[in-house]
């Protein structure tokens, strides 16, 4: 049971856990909205790359994916509320 959470853990709260921290320690710039549209945009690389690798019985690259997407959801998370903060606070 123990390594279900330890697998749990690090594919899906782990990279959300980091996505969030790297979104509130880049609060304070103006631009990162840029560097989320590029993590998107890697992000659909990368799936595009995933669908034309013969990946039966690895499911490796899957799992990388899934951590990035929940990393890229994460910091566009942030980014949302950082917009939605600014646009109140004028």
């Amino acid at each position: 049971m123990a390594q279900i959470n330890f697998t749990v853990f690090f594919i899906y709260i782990l990279p959300v856990i980091v996505g969030l921290l790297l979104g509130l320690s880049l609060w304070k710039l103006r631009k990162t909205y840029l560097l989320s549209v590029l993590m998107i945009l890697l992000d659909i690389v990368f799936w595009c790359i995933l669908l034309n690798i013969n990946t039966h019985g690895s499911e490796g690259p899957g799992i990388l994916v899934t951590m990035y997407d929940l990393t890229t959801l994460a910091f566009s998370f942030i980014e949302i509320i950082k917009l939605i903060f600014r646009r109140h606070m004028k």
